[in-house]
């Protein structure tokens, strides 16, 4: 176990397949018994124990993913481990979504938005870039440079139970405060009158998701079937953000049925401030001088994403989603 221990390196970023090509290889049971550091997850120290059960039938690539479910371990469809579950509220309070395997290089432990915890074969760990996308918001609307600190955007990786996961962080900026009446981790309707970050996905009918999120916690979702033609909003999802000194965090884990079928573009934006200093900064601005007023759905400034290496089942050609499918049978 040592030798292991010794060569461990942290498995943040390594390869999420899709759900459908079946690489979540096992399912945590058991409960944490009591908070612990992230250090202390790190480090793997001995607090409790709980044990995992894998199904070896359900890795496609059992032969040639190594290594699993061989003579490496004692029952070669069940794991050991003697750390916490580092997916609880308690154990992490920066809710990382990924954590190294306790002694295989080759797989690495991924928590979905209830908590659990998966372990996942790295299928190609030299394919890491693929899965996640990170963007840094520079310039105002009409493409003027920032003069702070960026809002850095990351889509991905793909959870093992179906859902994107949406990061944003970067500065804090308290301007305007807390929207009113409003509850942490729900979603609340106006959202982009107040400090908040948004990401839209757009595919080439024209069809895409808002998603807003804002750093005191709450968040806005809109689907819309062509240029502010919204037909659904304040879906729900599990959002949590931290607020650190002046900079924040969010988190959200996006079900893959609220994105249009074949997400082709993207563009991001970040809004603060109040009166006269109301500030509107964008990924992909409108031409200096070409209009008067920010517009974020100036669909034709949005630019590719290769959104089919992030979530296949996106591109799928048996792609479905109960949003969706109506509004593409109507036309």
């Amino acid at each position: 176990m040592a030798k292991y221990l010794n060569t461990i390196a942290y498995m943040g970023f390594l390869v999420l397949m899709s759900v459908g090509m079946k690489t979540v290889i096992g399912q945590v049971t058991g409960q944490a018994t009591g908070p612990l550091s992230v250090a202390d997850i790190m480090a793997l120290r001995h607090k409790s124990r709980f044990s995992l059960t894998m199904d070896c039938t359900e890795d496609p690539y059992n032969e040639t993913a190594v290594p699993r479910c061989t003579a490496e371990y004692p029952d070669p469809c069940k794991e050991t481990w003697d750390f916490k579950n580092p997916c609880t509220t308690g154990n992490d309070p920066n809710r990382l979504t990924y954590f190294q395997h306790p002694y295989n290089p080759k797989k690495f432990l991924m928590c979905d938005e209830l908590g659990k915890v998966y372990v996942v074969q790295c299928l190609n760990c030299d394919e890491i870039e693929k899965m996640t996308r990170t963007y840094s918001i520079q310039t105002t609307w009409d493409g003027q440079p920032i003069t702070h600190d960026p809002i850095s955007i990351t889509v991905g990786p793909f959870d093992p139970t179906g859902h994107l996961v949406l990061t944003a962080s970067g500065p804090y900026f308290n301007d305007p405060g807390r929207p009113p009446n409003s509850t942490v981790g729900e979603t609340y309707s106006g959202l982009w009158d107040y400090e908040v970050a948004e990401a839209f996905f757009l595919n080439d009918q024209n069809q895409y998701l808002e998603v807003e999120l804002s750093p005191n916690g709450m968040h806005l979702l809109l689907l819309l079937k062509g240029q502010r033609d919204m037909f659904k909003d304040q879906l729900p999802i599990n959002y949590h953000a931290s607020i650190t000194g002046n900079t924040w965090r969010g988190v959200a884990h996006i079900p893959l049925e609220y994105f249009p079928p074949k997400v082709s573009k993207f563009n991001a934006y970040a809004i603060h401030g109040s009166g006269n200093g109301r500030t509107y900064e964008s990924l992909y601005p409108v031409p200096t001088g070409k209009y008067t007023d920010p517009d974020f759905h100036k669909l034709n400034y949005f630019q590719p994403i290769d959104f089919q290496q992030i979530v296949p089942d996106n591109w799928s050609p048996n792609y479905t989603s109960p949003e969706w499918d109506p509004i593409i049978v109507l036309g």
